[in-house]
């Protein structure tokens, strides 16, 4: 499993979406969500190695889609490599668009890299985002009855009950899982089989997921033609008296 360091979190409702009901929350129908990650290209930092807002990061930024039920899609992704004309997060922007710090020609090219970390952590993303957006989008009615969520405003959430809907969101993203969850499911495991581990014990660890869940997810992968290698060492049971 990579080493991942979120820095920060944004959200921002989308222009002229429709209020959307989310349990005692009031969102956008449509947000973007961008999660800017420290570029340490999937490795380890020293332990009390503090990030400073001057650290080089780069970008996944996310359109979602809230509909009934608590259901969030994830409409669109983009990765952005590291932005050479801000350091830290290129977040807002006060110049002409030949000028703009968000302008193409001022971001480095993305590494492979950060594609694998995106799609090991696109469960944790969907739970960051919600998380995110139920702080940072405060929905407040206009003269005219509209909903809309100003900038520089937020909801006062306590840890507990965004610990909650995170895990509430990740639980319910894996009810919808996706060729690519199989693809990474196999990964791991090929990967801990490969170093001598236990699979499915790896497996349980990375997800948080129990041994029967993820021993579905390896039997489904299989049932889909995916390739999973056979651990060296199967541990057998002991005859009885010895």
């Amino acid at each position: 499993m990579l080493s991942v360091y979120y820095v920060l979190a944004v959200a921002e409702a989308v222009e002229g979406s429709q209020p959307i009901k989310y349990e005692t929350y009031l969102l956008p129908e449509y947000f973007r969500f961008y999660a800017y990650i420290a570029d340490t290209d999937g490795k380890a930092l020293p332990i009390g190695t503090i990030l400073g807002k001057n650290d080089p990061t780069w970008c996944i930024e996310q359109l979602i889609r809230v509909k009934p039920k608590e259901v969030l899609e994830v409409i669109e992704t983009t990765i952005r490599g590291v932005n050479t004309k801000v350091k830290g997060h290129a977040l807002v922007v006060f110049a002409s668009p030949e000028n703009s710090p968000l302008h193409p020609k001022n971001y480095l090219p993305v590494k492979p890299i950060y594609y694998q970390i995106a799609n090991e952590q696109r469960h944790a993303l969907v739970g960051y985002a919600i998380t995110t957006a139920v702080q940072l989008l405060k929905a407040v009615k206009d003269k005219d009855g509209s909903i809309t969520w100003p900038e520089f405003q937020h909801n006062e959430v306590s840890g507990e009950e965004l610990r909650r809907l995170h895990k509430k969101a990740i639980d319910l993203s894996y009810t919808r899982l996706t060729p690519a969850h199989y693809e990474t499911v196999a990964r791991i495991y090929n990967e801990a089989v490969a170093d001598g581990l236990s699979p499915n014990g790896v497996l349980m660890e990375q997800t948080g997921r129990s041994l029967k869940t993820v021993q579905s997810w390896t039997t489904e992968a299989r049932k889909r033609g995916i390739k999973l290698a056979t651990p060296k060492h199967s541990p057998t049971k002991r005859k009885a008296g010895r």
